[in-house]
């Protein structure tokens, strides 16, 4: 099985397709095969080198319970890691609620690495994670209704089952304080399509943070809010494609 490790801590990923590469980066709570239950995977490989990848505390990939094994520095490492497994140097990245938030830090720390970003229903400002506070993963309810708080609506019961099969001691690790990135906007240069549902809390956050970059497009997602609007690959993967086919037209496949 596809792994690389960095400093002890196993990350899974897959590697599909051919063309311009692209990272998949998945949200909280949720793995890599989030990316093929909303038809993205099977639609981009068409057309890239699709790379998807387990975050650490996620999926197939290692889970350490400790909560300094979850800092932004070892995530920036893992990413950097199966890059430089793959032999790849400069990628698109395609980040999900958690993965946009990881995106951004990377397309700021490693500039070099990052070709251009996708973004759904995240931004590069602060954010704090007082909903986990004292939230350890031992008991599933409070889990579950601190994760609802975090991300402002309700957890559908069709998503409960899956969210419970995580192991929630190391997500509730997970569960750090992001810093702010909003002084480092200017620096990121890439192409960038930052997407969000319209009822998603975060929704002003990542229009603003669109029109703070300089090579930025927004779009917002219709009926949908921070869960779904992943889901409505009617409306974003067109959009996505488009985007891509935009801006980097002679390095895409057919």
């Amino acid at each position: 099985m596809p792994f690389v490790e960095n400093n002890g801590v196993k990350i899974y990923f897959e590697a599909r397709g051919q063309g311009h590469p692209i990272v998949l980066l998945h949200g909280f709570t949720g793995n890599l095969q989030q990316w093929k239950l909303a038809g993205y995977s099977s639609r981009l490989e068409k057309s890239y080198r699709v790379i998807l990848i387990d975050q650490r505390g996620h999926g197939q990939s290692d889970k350490p319970h400790d909560a300094g094994a979850y800092s932004l520095n070892k995530r920036m490492e893992d990413v950097i890691s199966v890059l430089d497994h793959l032999d790849i140097k400069k990628v698109i990245l395609f980040g999900y609620s958690m993965g946009g938030w990881l995106a951004f830090a990377l397309a700021v720390y490693f500039p070099g690495r990052v070709a251009g970003l996708v973004i759904d229903g995240a931004h590069p400002f602060e954010d704090n994670v007082d909903e986990f506070t004292g939230v350890d993963g031992s008991d599933s309810n409070i889990f579950l209704r601190a994760l609802a708080s975090f991300i402002g609506e309700e957890i559908a019961p069709e998503f409960q089952p899956i969210i419970l099969q995580n192991d929630l001691v190391a997500v509730s690790a997970a569960a750090q304080p992001r810093e702010s990135l909003e002084k480092q906007l200017p620096c990121i240069k890439a192409p960038c399509l930052l997407f969000a549902g319209e009822a998603d809390k975060r929704f002003e956050k990542i229009k603003l943070c669109a029109e703070k970059l300089p090579n930025a497009k927004f779009l917002m997602v219709p009926s949908a809010g921070h869960a779904m609007a992943l889901f409505k690959a009617d409306v974003v993967l067109p959009a996505v494609i488009g985007f891509l086919k935009r801006s980097f037209p002679t390095r895409q496949g057919s």
